[in-house]
């Protein structure tokens, strides 16, 4: 009888080992967002209408140049954190590589967005990305190495199964990437007003 609870302690432990290590390494130890490698994972599961919403911390080589990689780090906590406050409800949020962000819209949100705002859901999509800007201001405050904010850009994905002709599909990659192009023309116009 007691060989059995053992096993059976065992059994669950052995579970509840898989279970953390498999959480552990899809966690970012910096800003304790979702990791590049969660976010690879999700990307080839996406098989329902989402946005993408790309995110990049400005000037951050300056930041890291300037006052050293722990401040660097610190700053990409802080943008983290405000990233989570924002878009957690609504998305799955990872940092994708360096000081680049992207969220993931939840199954079903595009859909809610859609049924509140009709053809100007994107609105919707935009007053996440306004409040993140105001949660940033709001650290930045706090923290000066934060004064120049982030730049982001998005792009809405729909199934193919939404139209009814091929060549207005984009798929998943397409979709990125245009999130990600958006994201470097706001950087590059926010370059163009400093100077």
């Amino acid at each position: 009888d007691s060989n059995a609870d053992w096993l059976c302690i065992t059994f669950i432990y052995f579970l509840f080992l898989q279970y953390f290590s498999n959480s552990f390494f899809k966690i970012d130890t910096m800003t304790t967002l979702l990791n590049q490698k969660a976010f690879l994972a999700r990307k080839a599961q996406i098989d329902f209408n989402t946005a993408f919403i790309a995110i990049d911390v400005n000037n951050f080589k300056n930041i890291n140049d300037t006052y050293g990689h722990s401040v660097g780090d610190e700053c990409l906590g802080k943008i983290g954190e405000a990233i989570y406050t924002v878009f957690s409800k609504d998305g799955f949020c990872y940092r994708s590589g360096g000081d680049e962000f992207t969220i993931v819209l939840k199954p079903g949100v595009l859909e809610r967005m859609k049924a509140q705002k009709g053809n100007r859901f994107k609105e919707c999509i935009q007053e996440l990305m306004r409040a993140l800007d105001t949660e940033i201001e709001f650290q930045a405050k706090l923290d000066s190495h934060l004064k120049d904010g982030v730049s982001q850009g998005f792009e809405v994905y729909l199934l193919m199964e939404n139209f009814s002709r091929r060549e207005d599909y984009i798929s998943v990659d397409e979709a990125l990437k245009h999130a990600d192009d958006e994201m470097y023309e706001a950087k590059k116009r926010r370059l163009e007003v400093q100077s």
